[in-house]
């Protein structure tokens, strides 16, 4: 199975389960308005999709009635999810444990840009929000890490990356996070930093 969480509308998950019937993907998002239309849209399918779910909730309600994830994805988080993945919150560690096989990866996509985003990372308390110290924050936590910078044709084109790629001096990064012993998977067309 795979999960992402804060989903935004949907549309991001519901490809990818069009792309790879054979996995279930499940995408929640506490905002019920954003994933209407792609909820939609998946059983409107001819054939319906049977392989995307729609979840209204957020990280804070996981595990919930969930098959074990093998891959979790949290893409361009902002609000809570963000608080939660930049510090590597406990209880979201302990609630993604609850939900992943052994062998889960997890990957965290974000694009700040401090001077834009300022006002939100700041009512956040991460003023001094960077991908590196958001590793640092998950390896204190005992997982290997991994960060790769993407380009802005990445694998994860979401509607909001879409959106907010416009911003001048805003990149996107991936960190990948796998248990410890773990290596993680390296796509062609990433660099790979560390």
């Amino acid at each position: 199975m795979h999960l992402d969480l804060g989903a935004g509308d949907g549309r991001y998950a519901a490809a990818l389960a069009k792309a790879d019937p054979a996995t279930l993907h499940v995408a929640v998002e506490p905002n019920h308005a954003s994933t209407v239309e792609a909820s939609r849209a998946a059983v409107r399918g001819s054939p319906a999709a049977p392989n995307p779910v729609f979840l209204l909730g957020s990280w804070s309600e996981l595990p919930g009635p969930l098959p074990e994830a093998s891959r979790i994805t949290v893409l361009f988080p902002w609000g809570s999810l963000l608080q939660a993945v930049a510090t590597a919150n406990p209880e979201l560690v302990d609630r993604l444990r609850a939900v992943a096989t052994p062998d889960a990866r997890l990957e965290i996509v974000t694009a700040i840009e401090p001077a834009t985003d300022r006002s939100e990372l700041r009512r956040l308390s991460l003023d001094g929000f960077t991908p590196e110290a958001m590793a640092t924050a998950w390896r204190e936590r005992g997982f290997a890490v991994e960060q790769t910078a993407l380009d802005p044709s990445h694998a994860y084109q979401t509607t909001w990356w879409r959106r907010i790629r416009r911003t001048p001096g805003r990149t996107a990064t991936l960190t990948q996070v796998t248990l410890p012993g773990q290596a993680p998977p390296v796509r062609r067309g990433q660099r790979r930093s560390r």
